[in-house]
């Protein structure tokens, strides 16, 4: 099979953005290595957050899991969307 279909034509903006994003999710990084001291304030957040938040944050993350499982098993039987 042919590569050279797979490849991307990038430009000066694009590794711009690229650039940007990497220097934000380092600069989150960091920024929370200062408040995090363990890894139960990693996992817990503190305690600071509200209990809606985790809660919708559980039921999203069980959502796309259910949905994920779905779309396994119809691949698996051979149906697929249009």
């Amino acid at each position: 099979m042919d590569g050279d279909g797979l490849r991307l034509n990038m430009n000066g903006l694009d590794y711009l953005i690229l650039a940007l994003y990497f220097v934000t999710v380092l600069g989150v990084g960091f920024a929370a290595r200062r408040a995090i001291r363990t890894s139960v304030d990693f996992f817990l957040s503190g305690r600071s957050l509200p209990a809606w938040v985790t809660g919708l944050a559980f039921v999203s993350a069980n959502q796309r899991e259910r949905l994920q499982h779905r779309l396994h098993l119809r691949h698996l039987a051979g149906v697929h969307p249009p």
